[in-house]
């Protein structure tokens, strides 16, 4: 799908699929992602849903 905002990029990222609304690749999981199922962009890249639901069972089993 051509964006026409990405015509002056000099390249686009996942971080701009994802601002798009359209899907990229998870960088922990290499599923696709999408923001209205709950990847969010942290740094720059797309991680999806579930390995940020993950991350935070992780981070929770740390600190307990």
């Amino acid at each position: 799908m051509r964006q026409e905002a990405w015509d002056a990029l000099p390249e686009f990222t996942g971080a701009d699929w994802l601002r798009a609304g359209l899907g990229h690749t998870c960088i922990e999981c290499q599923e696709l992602a999408y923001l209205k199922f709950g990847a969010r962009i942290i740094d720059g890249q797309p991680i999806c849903g579930e390995c940020l639901k993950e991350q935070g069972e992780m981070k929770e089993a740390e600190h307990a």
